[in-house]
This record gives structure tokens, C-alpha cells and sequence, in this order.
């Protein structure tokens, strides 16, 4: 791996930490201020699942992007399949095991779900490797 590799991995792996404890701590936080939100017992269990599912996501994208274009497109297109199923086997798990804070956790799951993706896609966005841009021809 190059140093230019590794500087992006620990920059994503510091960004992706910020963002975790910056959510965690929101999380604690709202229901102090709003006490009929609950959070449910398997809160530690979802972020753990989406700061690794989004280290793993990573490395497939960095993997993608040593190959050719055509390749990358492929690789991206299956880390989002395989991160939707992954998902949704692992909500449902957590649904399976506790059934009265289902609602709870569909909404926490969802909304976290939307959060890392969106970060996962800004973040792969802004470090694409952009071809120069065409000279203008005079005509």
C-alpha cells in the first residue's frame, strides 16, 4: 500500500471515528432532552456494526480502486449489495431477539443506515481521481 493509500485510510478511519462518537453521543443525548425517545438495548450492538461494515465497505472501494474503471464500478455496485443484505440480516436478528423494541430499533437501524452510506458516498465522491479536464479548442 502506498503512503498515499495509507494517509486516505487513516484520514477515512479518523473521520469515520468522529462521526460515530459525534452520533453515539447525540444519541445519549436526546433522549435526556427528550425523554419519550428510548433507545433500544442493542444500540451499542448497531453502531459496532456500522463502524466496522463501513471499514469493510472501505477497503473493497480502496481494493476497487487499484483495478481498472470497469472493474471499480463492479466492486462498487457489490458492496452496496452485499452491504444492504448484510443489513438486513443483521436487523433482523436484532428484530428476532427482541421483539418489543422492533419499532425502536428499525428507526435507530434506518436512520443510521442513511446516515453512513451517506458518508461512505461523499467521502469515496471526494476522493475519486478525476481526469484533467479537456483543453477548450478554438474554433
Amino acid at each position: 500500500m502506498t503512503n498515499k493509500r495509507k494517509k486516505l485510510l487513516s484520514t477515512y478511519l479518523r473521520e469515520l471515528f468522529y462521526l460515530t462518537i459525534s452520533l453515539v453521543a447525540l444519541s445519549y443525548l436526546v433522549p435526556v432532552i427528550l425523554p419519550q425517545i428510548l433507545l433500544p438495548d442493542s444500540t451499542p450492538w448497531i453502531y459496532t456494526f456500522f463502524f466496522v461494515l463501513s471499514i469493510f465497505v472501505h477497503l473493497l472501494f480502496v481494493r476497487a480502486s487499484k483495478e481498472k474503471s470497469g472493474v471499480s464500478v463492479g466492486y462498487f455496485l457489490g458492496t452496496i449489495i452485499v452491504r444492504l443484505l448484510v443489513s438486513i440480516v443483521f436487523v433482523s436478528t436484532l428484530i428476532y431477539f427482541n421483539p418489543t423494541q422492533s419499532y425502536h430499533i428499525a428507526v435507530l437501524f434506518l436512520g443510521l443506515y442513511i446516515i453512513y452510506t451517506i458518508f461512505e458516498f461523499v467521502y469515496v465522491l471526494k476522493h475519486l481521481k478525476r481526469p484533467p479536464p479537456l483543453p477548450k479548442e478554438r474554433i
